[in-house]
């Protein structure tokens, strides 16, 4: 059997991060708009949002029927890792 190489073992250590962080990699809501959901949904009276749970995470209570509470998140910018709230 073929010994593996330090080097070899670096480039497949890496490689199996990189796939790793694709697979279960998953953007957060900016923190700031979470606060920020917390004041609009104290304001308006909303007991329904539970800001523990991501509101981009796509779960309950955060996937309602539009309309219903529910707010709608863009999370493929390029250059930017976490997901920013476009509508509520």
């Amino acid at each position: 059997m073929k010994n593996i190489t330090p080097s070899q073992l670096l480039f497949l250590s890496l490689l199996l991060l990189c796939f790793t962080s694709l697979a279960f990699g998953q953007d957060t809501t900016h923190p700031d708009e979470v606060e920020a959901l917390k004041e609009i949904g104290k304001t308006l009276g909303n007991k329904n949002w539970d800001t523990d749970i991501d509101p981009c995470s796509n779960q309950p209570p955060w996937n309602v029927t539009p309309g219903e509470n529910s707010v709608s998140c863009n999370c493929s910018i390029p250059t930017d890792t976490f997901c920013h709230v476009v509508s509520m």
